[in-house]
């Protein structure tokens, strides 16, 4: 949330947004550097001359103005502690009294400053002595500056940059967090929202916030979201519906089946009633089991696998576990059982060795397979053999009177409601292995 003295200055627009955050670091950056400049850099050596000028002119002043007496012993005092590089005496400095005054800069200006009364004597820096002024006040009292000291000198070049990194990084770290969470997080939400819609769960509104565009698309995705859900609702009452209202007029004719004398014409006709019937509780129990919404409960998924093997090989199926005797996960007991069970079914119809694989994955996650050595599924027509009433019999020929194309649909959606995938491939060197792929909640038990 944005504070509220802070929405007056909000825009609304991502644009403006960026623009803000540009304004705003370019801001904050001039402002770092300054008060670095400012902070670090000294001042220039000319105007700390040009100070020190006036100091002596103005000492120079002092000294004119007060009378000879015990003022004028004070002040000399005074000036002797407070400016160490001026010396008061009676004479002239031996480099002044043997020169005359020279006519330099630094000496025009304190001697227009002066007046044509004070003597100006002036001895430019060499490499052997340092810059010195000589002043022969009216009174006779000489002021001598000797050896001028320089500002304080400059850090080094590396210093001032770490400084000045060490003033920058934070602020820009800061503005950029503020970018991820001010920008990113309505485009990260909706994108969350985007991938965890299911029409079988129920979902709280997408927040409409952020920039305007935003705000306008989690508008639209609630909008759309909605539409969806009463869509597929509508449908699913549409076939329950259907289903529902077939099954007396199958009981009728089942009932005049018995007025048929002809004994292959009503075995015929009842075979057909009867594979009608069982479609339509395959469908009733598809449209059931995609609508489930029961809470998840701790189960041993290796329990059920090894039971769901040993129920197959009870009734002379070639089909054996390989896994841990236990493996604890959140899900459904009867779903997963049945997912397994759909699964194995649909492979012992073609295959005559069929293997329930169970392992950890990646993350901790948790994989279950279903290995067959049959004829298996082209990559071409893996994604329709998944899809409710999918059928490839030409490439898997199934029994007379068996499947409806809904085993490994209900197998999917139950797999999608524990948050996982059902996926097919190749196994080698023939066959189909059926891969469910559930999240990390699986623990030894």
């Amino acid at each position: 949330m944005i504070p509220g003295f802070v929405k007056v200055f909000h825009p609304r627009r991502i644009a403006g947004q960026i623009a803000l955050l540009i304004i705003a670091s370019v801001i904050l950056s001039q402002i770092v550097i300054s008060a670095a400049f400012f902070l670090l850099v000294p001042a220039p050596a000319e105007h700390e001359n040009e100070r020190r000028e006036w100091e002596l002119v103005t000492i120079a002043r002092l000294f004119e103005t007060i009378p000879d007496g015990a003022a004028r012993i004070a002040l000399t005092v005074a000036v002797a502690r407070e400016y160490p590089w001026l010396t008061v005496s009676m004479q002239l400095p031996p480099w002044a009294a043997a020169s005359a005054s020279p006519d330099t800069p630094p000496a025009r200006v304190i001697a227009h400053r002066l007046g044509a009364d004070v003597a100006v004597f002036h001895r430019p820096e060499t490499p052997d002595a340092p810059e010195q002024i000589a002043l022969r006040l009216s009174n006779g009292i000489v002021l001598a500056a000797s050896g001028v000291p320089e500002g304080p000198s400059a850090p080094p070049v590396s210093i001032r940059l770490l400084v000045m990194l060490g003033f920058l990084m934070p602020v820009l770290v800061l503005l950029t967090v503020w970018a991820i969470t001010a920008v990113t997080a309505p485009l990260r939400r909706f994108t969350e929202a985007a991938e965890s819609f299911d029409v079988n769960r129920e979902h709280l509104p997408l927040p409409e916030q952020g920039p305007e565009e935003l705000q306008r698309a989690a508008r639209a995705f609630n909008r759309m979201r909605d539409r969806i859900k009463e869509l597929v609702d509508e449908r699913t009452q549409m076939l329950l519906a259907v289903s529902h209202d077939l099954r007396t007029p199958i009981t009728r004719l089942r009932l005049r089946t018995e007025f048929i004398e002809d004994a292959a014409a009503r075995a015929q006709m009842e075979r057909d009633l009867d594979q009608v019937n069982a479609m339509l509780r395959s469908a009733l129990s598809f449209i059931r089991d995609e609508r489930a919404e029961a809470a998840l409960s701790t189960i041993d998924l290796a329990s059920i696998a090894q039971t769901v093997a040993d129920e197959f090989s009870d009734l002379g199926h070639p089909v054996t576990y390989v896994g841990p005797d236990h493996l604890v996960c959140l899900g459904r007991l009867d779903d997963m059982h049945r997912v397994l069970t759909n699964l194995v079914d649909n492979a012992v119809r073609y295959a005559r060795h069929v293997v329930v694989r169970l392992r950890y994955g990646e993350g901790n996650g948790i994989v279950l397979t279903v290995e067959d050595d049959g004829p298996g599924i082209p990559v071409a027509r893996r994604e329709a053999a998944l899809k409710p009433f999918g059928r490839v019999e030409e490439e898997r020929p199934v029994r007379s009177g068996q499947g409806f194309g809904l085993g490994l649909a209900i197998a999917r959606s139950l797999a999608r409601a524990h948050g996982g995938r059902l996926s097919l491939h190749e196994n080698t060197p023939h066959g189909l292995i059926a891969r469910i792929d559930l999240p990390g909640t699986g623990a030894h038990a």
